[in-house]
């Protein structure tokens, strides 16, 4: 297992309802498991996001417009 790096963090009290409320649904067994996912899930989409500036896009013509 790697090793663990304790940190402290400060949330305001409707972050921690929902983290209350994750941990409540029986799936996370404390909160660190609920902050532990939560970071993933945000690099997982961070990661998603870069990858979506870094893909080139192709040249699009103008879009005609109507005249009246």
């Amino acid at each position: 297992m790697a090793a663990r790096l304790t940190v402290s963090v400060s949330i305001s009290p409707e972050l921690h309802a929902v983290a209350e409320r994750m941990l409540a649904s029986g799936r996370y067994s404390n909160l660190s498991e609920v902050f532990r996912a939560a970071l993933r899930l945000l690099d997982e989409r961070e990661r998603g996001f870069q990858a979506h500036c870094d893909t080139p896009r192709t040249m699009q013509p103008p879009r005609e417009t109507l005249s009246a």
